[in-house]
């Protein structure tokens, strides 16, 4: 939840950067990954009686995430250094 807060600051002081998603439905795509959490960590712990999976899913789905963010993060840099002029020595 603290992640999805910071990326969602990030996003609204650069409107360039802002994804195509609105405000209200990255937070309720938030929202909705804050109550499928708990039933799924608790099928996980039901299914192989300790948390250790649970928890190593909850690893993966953290690392998945920071890997999605970094290449959402590069795509959009890429397109906004394509998109700005390039200025020169000269000023040109």
């Amino acid at each position: 939840m603290i992640f999805g807060v910071i990326a969602l600051k990030f996003l609204d002081d650069r409107p360039e950067d802002a994804s195509w998603l609105s405000k209200k439905e990255r937070q309720a795509l938030g929202n909705a990954g804050g109550l499928a959490g708990p039933p799924i960590i608790g099928a996980i712990k039901q299914e192989t009686g300790s948390f250790t999976a649970a928890l190593l899913f909850l690893a993966g789905a953290l690392v998945l995430g920071g890997v999605v963010a970094l290449l959402f993060g590069h795509a959009a840099r890429t397109r906004a250094a394509a998109s700005s002029p390039v200025m020169t020595r000269e000023g040109r």
